[in-house]
């Protein structure tokens, strides 16, 4: 009962079984193509669109594929992740409560694009404070520069 996470599906927290984290844990590391997202029961598991659709991870391993310049995942891939996230914080700005237009990556997309479609890694946010908080103007050390080693 150490750890404590949040279902992919309903976003209630929970304390995982052993067996859910250690397969968590294999797929992330790449030992298995198994369900890497947790769910607190099969009910969530079964209803949520993203269970059993492979991760850009997967797809890039079944490919054999370490070309940075093919996507990392597909328009309908990210249309189905948006609306996820989106509907998962009822459209909420996850910063100040307003209403929520865009999804933000805790992880940088440029720079960790494997987790770029991880709703464990996302959460809904207004136009305002998507800018405000997580991209800087061109001017400015952000992302892009960071990636391409400019700063």
């Amino acid at each position: 009962n150490i750890l404590e996470v949040k279902c992919t599906k309903c976003n209630n927290w929970f304390i995982p079984k052993v067996l859910q984290v250690y397969e968590r844990i294999r797929s992330l590391y790449g030992k298995n193509y198994g369900e890497q997202r947790f769910y607190c029961s099969d009910e969530c598991k079964h209803n949520c669109p993203l269970y059993h659709y492979p991760t850009n991870i997967e797809i890039r391993k079944m490919n054999n594929s370490t070309n940075n310049s093919e996507p990392y995942y597909t328009q309908q891939e990210y249309h189905i992740f948006r609306t996820f996230v989106l509907e998962r914080d009822n459209y909420i700005c996850q910063y100040c409560g307003k209403l929520a237009e865009h999804v933000h990556h805790e992880r940088p997309q440029k720079l960790e694009p494997f987790f770029s479609l991880d709703p464990d890694l996302a959460w809904s946010v207004c136009s305002e404070c998507h800018y405000k908080k997580g991209h800087k103007k061109d001017t400015e050390c952000n992302i892009i520069k960071i990636a391409n080693k400019e700063c």
